[in-house]
């Protein structure tokens, strides 16, 4: 039983999920898969918006992320933040790892 648990443990961590802490109020969730999917990080299985007061929070889940994002998921493992940039303004979202 620990076993399974290990190995789902670890599988879910090879495949990490993203955290946007911040995003404006009106952003939506197919703005946000617009914007990751040209990121070309992998195959998207769900985006959560969890609602505050002045903005929302967002989690990203994978299905499985691309061999190409490579260098991204291996940044997000480590610890490393993201910037990713939106719409044609100097605006960005700074991303990080969550555990599934």
């Amino acid at each position: 039983m620990i076993f399974s648990w290990l190995f789902q443990y670890r599988q879910n961590m090879s495949q990490p999920s993203i955290c946007i802490p911040r995003v404006n109020l009106y952003t939506t969730k197919k703005d946000i898969s617009d914007i990751i999917n040209k990121c070309n990080f992998g195959h998207i299985r769900q985006i959560d918006l969890v609602h505050k007061k002045k903005s929302n929070t967002v989690f990203i889940h994978f299905f499985k992320w691309n061999e190409t994002a490579e260098n991204y998921r291996q940044k997000f493992l480590n610890g490393e933040f993201i910037y990713i940039g939106y719409f044609l303004q100097p605006k960005f979202w700074k991303c990080c790892a969550v555990e599934n």
